[in-house]
């Protein structure tokens, strides 16, 4: 017997072992995102659950929502990259230290996934006033 031959199992038991690990990191990260997502709008809670909780394809998804899989695939990845910001999470642990309006000015940008400008629009304030309130939630998380 050769010895590349009598090192195969334990390659065989490495590998294994790798695999396991990264199954349980990627079954880790899913109900990470999908706790993080409870904080979305219903809509885009939905589409993350049926991707990574249900493991329904994106293309199967898009075709049934009848828009391109690509677009589905980047409001994905685009919602996980805003799950991911630290500004996020300081807003799940630590909206209650904000004011009333720098607080629904905050959860609209930042759970509503809306632009500066929606946000102002949505809420009859100025651009001006919008970007001083996100400001404020940032300087604040930052220390």
């Amino acid at each position: 017997m050769s010895t590349a031959t009598a090192r195969r199992p334990e390659r065989v038991a490495a590998a294994t072992e790798r695999d396991q690990r990264r199954r349980i990191n990627l079954r880790e990260r899913v109900e990470r995102r999908l706790a993080l997502a409870e904080h979305l709008p219903k809509a885009d809670r939905l589409l993350l659950q049926q991707v990574l909780e249900k493991g329904l394809p994106v293309a199967q998804l898009a075709r049934l929502m009848g828009r391109r899989p690509q677009q589905l695939r980047r409001r994905i990845r685009k919602l996980i990259r805003h799950m991911e910001q630290p500004i996020y999470r300081f807003m799940i642990l630590h909206a209650d230290l904000l004011s009333p309006d720098t607080r629904r000015t905050a959860e609209l940008v930042v759970f509503g996934v809306r632009s500066l400008r929606q946000a102002a629009d949505e809420l009859n304030l100025s651009l001006h006033q919008v970007r001083e309130h996100m400001i404020t939630v940032r300087a604040i998380g930052r220390l």
